[in-house]
């Protein structure tokens, strides 16, 4: 099987309407748990904007990433914002409201220390 990302498998999954989970079987297949102890960082954002499918679309990705954390041996550091229009997500990822990015990989350096 050739190597891919978590992000590509995870885009591809999201295109074809795979669920998460089937991702996570994937991207760990062949893998022993103490192989993949190092967290992997997610890390995306939706706007609403002028769709109308934002709140089916955070809410699957959120209960995906849930589920993704209960099956995998893979910890799932979730950095996916939804915000209202592209300024808001500017400002939650580097701007005056903080940095996502950030927090994810300070609580990944947590994770793999745990």
């Amino acid at each position: 099987m050739k190597a891919h990302s978590l992000s590509s498998l995870l885009y591809a999954a999201i295109i074809k309407g795979d669920s998460l989970a089937s991702v996570g079987e994937l991207f760990s297949r062949g893998q022993g748990p103490m192989e993949f102890s190092r967290p992997v960082i997610a890390l995306g954002c939706v706007v609403k904007g002028k769709t109308h499918s934002f709140d089916c679309v955070v809410n699957s990705v959120t209960a995906g990433f849930a589920q993704l954390n209960v099956t995998s041996a893979v910890p799932v550091i979730f950095g996916v914002l939804a915000t209202e229009t592209m300024e808001d997500a500017r400002e939650r990822a580097g701007g005056a409201l903080g940095n996502k990015g950030e927090e994810c990989a300070v609580a990944a350096i947590k994770m793999a220390k745990f």
